[in-house]
């Protein structure tokens, strides 16, 4: 509920009346950071974006549009302005004055008490949406511990598997260039994955399958965590699954961990077909995007997630050839800094701007934010930790941002083998979709799906679509 719905008529009319109407040319400051706060202004038409000019490039931390208020908490305490508040279009907003909205705040009681009492019930609603939100970052809280005869099963698979790993990781501590030993680190992994993803599916249950994947993960840990992918699994970057770095590191394909055997364990995940999969498809989606850049102009390009770094930076040369404007949109300041740290360079004809956007908002229909008609929209690796309700939103909200000849490119991953493993194991979840139902749910948006063509080595789980405007 917006700001000003929470007021009744007569108290929607007298608020009103106590303000005035000001009008801001696109590209003017309506707010500047570090000045003194009070004043309290509504957005009746045009567009702003609340921007965080501390870093270079600056980080637009919110876009809010008609309806939205801005500034009403700082009414309270007067505290200085912690962002800019800049128009991106000719606007007009009613502003009240913090001094003359106190003395009608003073002189009635009754309007008082209502204006209080809507701003207490917006920071609330704001909190909500902030708990909210930390449902789209994971796939639910973290499983609790297993007991009694799954832990027992869990600690003989693991006694099986670490028999191996101990007497390598002796003689590779001895000989690193032991080939026997590191083959036999090999052999210890396939026994994981084999073992382990057929105990993990004769669980009927999801939950319990998880349960046992995680009392594995324990008894296993000293050794898997050696490998530089599964500690960034089991301890992502900011607490997130599928952090821009933990990407970063099976995209790169380059083996790193503590010792020979936390090399060889590396190597082992990154071989998995999962991680194949999403080397594979990040290189599929990229040539899908350079196929539908205009040829006359700049293109406008969304990318939707920082995790689309990769992408961008596969495409920088290209890009910065024919030009583009870049606009990148991820709920996590550090993962848009990721982004743009691993960019090899910014030419002026490659223009990015980075937008703080909490893509909750976006995918639970909350919020207003509009970016205008872009040539393509990118999803890359977004759609596998939504299950379907939350991707269809998001797929709805791409859809109006398709320019009339624009395309969305977006990725899934496809069930594959290793499924169990990375989901319970090492502790990556993951949500799964064939092509076939990953074109259903985008048609249910109204979207036109074509798949983009493999190579012909291409045989991993990765799952590259084109979407258009306009049904099936």
């Amino acid at each position: 509920m917006q700001f000003l719905d929470r007021f009744g008529g007569p108290a929607r009319e007298r608020l009103m009346a106590a303000g005035r109407t000001r009008r801001i040319d696109a590209g003017s400051l309506l707010i500047r950071r570090g000045e003194r706060g009070g004043d309290i202004y509504l957005i009746e038409s045009g567009s702003f974006e609340v921007v965080d000019t501390r870093s270079s490039p600056e980080v637009v931390l919110n876009v809010v549009g008609p309806g939205a208020v801005v500034g009403e908490m700082a009414f309270l305490d007067a505290a200085p302005r912690t962002a800019d508040v800049r128009a991106t279009t000719p606007s007009q907003v009613r502003v009240w004055e913090y001094e003359s909205l106190n003395r009608v705040l003073e002189a009635e009681p009754d309007f008082a008490a209502v204006f209080y009492r809507a701003l207490a019930d917006t920071g609330v609603e704001r909190m909500r949406n902030l708990s909210t939100s930390a449902v789209v970052g994971g796939l639910g809280p973290r499983p609790g511990a297993a007991q009694g005869p799954v832990v027992d099963q869990a600690h003989a698979i693991a006694t099986r598997i670490q028999s191996r790993w101990v007497d390598a990781d002796v003689r590779l501590r001895r000989d690193p260039t032991d080939d026997a030993a590191a083959e036999d680190v090999r052999a210890g992994f396939a026994l994981l994955l084999q073992e382990a993803t057929s105990w993990l599916r004769s669980f009927g249950d999801a939950e319990e399958a998880a349960l046992a994947g995680a009392a594995l993960c324990r008894e296993l840990r000293p050794y898997l965590s050696r490998s530089e992918a599964v500690q960034l699994s089991l301890d992502p970057p900011a607490g997130r699954t599928g952090h821009p770095r933990q990407l970063a590191h099976v995209l790169l394909g380059e083996a790193h961990g503590d010792g020979v055997l936390g090399h060889v364990i590396d190597d082992c995940v990154l071989s998995l077909p999962t991680a194949a999969a999403l080397r594979g498809r990040t290189r599929r989606a990229t040539e899908a995007v350079v196929a539908e850049l205009p040829a006359d102009r700049p293109a406008r390009i969304l990318l939707v997630n920082a995790t689309c770094g990769a992408l961008l930076a596969a495409m920088s040369q290209h890009l910065a050839r024919a030009g583009a404007d870049v606009l990148a949109l991820d709920g996590s300041r550090e993962a848009l800094a990721f982004l743009d740290a691993g960019l090899p360079s910014h030419p002026a004809t490659l223009k990015l701007k980075l937008v703080q956007q909490d893509l909750a908002d976006l995918v639970l229909g909350r919020s207003d934010a509009a970016f205008g008609a872009q040539d393509v929209v990118v999803l890359d690796a977004l759609l596998d930790y939504l299950p379907d309700r939350l991707a269809a939103g998001l797929l709805s909200w791409t859809a109006r941002h398709l320019g009339t000849d624009g395309a969305a490119v977006i990725t899934g991953l496809a069930p594959s083998p290793d499924a169990a493993l990375f989901d319970h194991v090492l502790g990556w979840p993951m949500v799964r979709r064939s092509g076939k139902e990953l074109r259903a749910l985008a048609e249910a948006c109204g979207l036109r799906a074509a798949p983009v063509p493999r190579g012909s080595g291409d045989r991993d789980p990765g799952v590259v679509y084109l979407l258009r405007p306009g049904g099936p």
